[in-house]
């Protein structure tokens, strides 16, 4: 099923981009299940906040906590089966700052016990100390959904002294159960960066898209996977219209027809 633009677009664009403020809240999801490409989040002691909660799954409770304070930054485990890469070191628990395509698996010795805190960096006296000083890496992550166990990674940057603040930039988590995940699997590319630069309003049973690539095609999802809306979009601008949806969340794709990039974001109708 198809739904085409309004004729009056010109009026609905300057009708919804009032609203371009909601922009910044909305989830953007690669087109590979269980990666989550998130608006960059600094954490930092002053001037806050200083940690930032990390669902995975995007779905039920968060599984990890980034935290950063005046010596240090660390990741915490929030459930009894969450846990990092690393090892100890000197007295502390340092997590690993893996590589792009670095093993993560169920297989490596490496895994901190679950549910606990485990530390990035220690500043002390103008010195870092630990895996994270002034690099962008991953951390190797595991959890349960249910009772399976899943691999994955979050992609940070952490600079010398956490003060100047912690970035996290991305996250992905193998959707099958028990399966190794690789550090960078799926993360975007360079050839994706045009779709990247898309920004999406939705407001009552509308989605607004801007600065879109010449040649794009979309479909919307409901969160069952069923594909709900779709068509073909040829200009830099456009409305989808959705007012035959029932309210809820939704998942709108987006494809560049030349580069093939492919962008999914969550949608609120």
């Amino acid at each position: 099923m198809k739904k085409t633009t309004s004729k009056e677009l010109s009026k609905k664009l300057t009708r919804y981009s009032a609203f371009s403020a909601a922009i910044a809240g909305v989830v953007n999801l690669n087109a590979q299940a269980g990666y989550t490409d998130i608006p960059d989040v600094t954490i930092s002691l002053n001037p806050g906040p200083n940690f930032y909660d990390l669902n995975m799954d995007n779905y039920g409770l968060p599984e990890f906590t980034l935290k950063a304070n005046s010596y240090s930054a660390y990741i915490v485990g929030l459930t009894t089966s969450a846990s990092m890469m690393g090892k100890s070191e000197s007295g502390y628990d340092f997590v690993f700052a893996l590589n792009s395509g670095e093993v993560i698996s169920g297989g490596l010795s490496s895994w901190f016990p679950n549910g606990q805190y485990r530390t990035l960096n220690l500043y002390y006296s103008s010195s870092c100390y630990g895996n994270w000083c002034d690099v962008t890496k991953f951390v190797g992550v595991r959890f349960k959904i249910g009772a399976d166990t899943h691999y994955g990674w979050i992609r940070l940057t952490v600079p010398t002294d956490p003060n100047d603040g912690v970035i996290i930039h991305d996250y992905y988590y193998n959707p099958t159960a028990t399966e190794l995940a690789e550090a960078g699997q799926f993360a975007l590319g360079i050839e994706e960066e045009t779709v990247t630069k898309v920004k999406i309003v939705a407001l009552n049973k509308t989605i607004a898209l801007y600065n879109l690539p010449d040649q794009t095609n979309y479909r919307v999802f409901n969160m069952s996977g069923q594909q709900i809306l779709d068509g073909k979009i040829q200009n830099k601008t456009h409305i989808i219209e959705a007012n035959t949806l029932a309210n809820g969340i939704y998942i709108i794709e987006l494809k560049d027809s030349d580069t093939k990039a492919v962008l999914r974001k969550k949608v609120v109708l």
